[in-house]
C-alpha cells in the first residue's frame, strides 16, 4: 500500500511540474484594449443575419487607436429588431507582442442576445491575424428593440483610419 501511495503520489508531482513547465511556454497574455462598436445597419432573414458596426479601438497604448468598419454575419436564430446597439469587447492577445494590423481580419465565435425595450448579450470571438486576438465580452451588448437570437457568427473588421480625439 505505501507503494502505490508513493507511486501514485510522485505521479501527481510530476504532472504538476509539466503543468508548471507548460505554462512557463505559453506567453504572456496582452491586454490591448476596449473595442466599441455602434450598429449601423442590419438585415435579417431569421437563420441569417448580417450586421454592420463602426468600431473603435481604445488601445492601452495611443498608438494602438484606430477606427474599424465591423461587418457581422450570423447563423443561428434571429428574431431581433434592433434599432440601436452598442457592443463592448477587452481585447486581448497571446501572440507575445501586438501591433495595429493584427486586429484587422475574421473573428468567429457564439453569440446570444434577448431584448424587450433594452436588452443585452454576449458575444465571444477569436480571430484576426493568425487568429491571435481574442475578443472579450467586457459590458454586453447594449440594445433597443425586442427579440431573442443566438447563434454562430463571424465578424470581419476592416480598418478605416486613426481614431482622432474629440
Amino acid at each position: 500500500m505505501k507503494r502505490s501511495g508513493l507511486l501514485v503520489a510522485s505521479l501527481l508531482a510530476a504532472s504538476g511540474l509539466g503543468a508548471v513547465a507548460a505554462q512557463a511556454d505559453e506567453p504572456a497574455k496582452i491586454d490591448v484594449g476596449v473595442l466599441t462598436c455602434d450598429l449601423t445597419g442590419k438585415s435579417n432573414i431569421v437563420v441569417l443575419s448580417n450586421s454592420q458596426y463602426v468600431c473603435t479601438l481604445d488601445g492601452k497604448d495611443d498608438a494602438w487607436d484606430q477606427v474599424y468598419v465591423g461587418d457581422i454575419d450570423k447563423i443561428g436564430i434571429d428574431l431581433n429588431a434592433v434599432s440601436q446597439q452598442t457592443i463592448k469587447w477587452g481585447v486581448l492577445t497571446t501572440s507575445g507582442e501586438y501591433n495595429p494590423q493584427m486586429m484587422e481580419g475574421t473573428y468567429v465565435g457564439a453569440s446570444a442576445d434577448a431584448a424587450l425595450g433594452l436588452g443585452a448579450g454576449a458575444k465571444v470571438l477569436v480571430g484576426g491575424s493568425g487568429d491571435a486576438i481574442s475578443l472579450q465580452p467586457l459590458s454586453v451588448s447594449g440594445q433597443e428593440g425586442i427579440g431573442i437570437a443566438a447563434g454562430l457568427e463571424r465578424m470581419t473588421l476592416t480598418k478605416v483610419g486613426e481614431k482622432t480625439e474629440g
